[in-house]
């Protein structure tokens, strides 16, 4: 099983305003926008890197992070996950996951 853990480190960018600012689109019209996609990238080794973009070529690395394993069997995840989802399956279902509010 692994862990993920984050760094205190600030983001990997120039600097915090960096990722702030809308970025320009190219293409034949021009027009800013805020970089609304998160790309995660997981490498052999357990290295995690999280970038933010609009659009390819103006990708921003925000974290870069290792992947521990942690003690205890995989086997208790899974009935965890098990019980988890006979309890609020069906809420699931006709839901979906939340996502508001986080």
């Amino acid at each position: 099983m692994l862990a993920f853990l984050a760094h205190d480190s600030p983001p990997c960018g120039d600097d915090e305003s960096e990722l702030r600012h809308l970025s320009k689109f190219r293409g034949p019209l021009q027009f800013s926008g805020p970089r609304d996609i998160l790309t995660v990238g997981l490498a052999p080794g357990g290295t995690i890197v999280v970038w933010i973009q609009n659009q390819i070529g103006n990708e921003i690395e925000i974290a870069r992070m290792q992947a521990n394993e942690i003690e205890g069997d995989p086997d208790d995840y899974r009935a965890a996950t098990k019980r988890y989802l006979e309890a609020n399956g069906d809420y699931l279902k006709k839901h979906g996951v939340p996502t508001t509010g986080w």
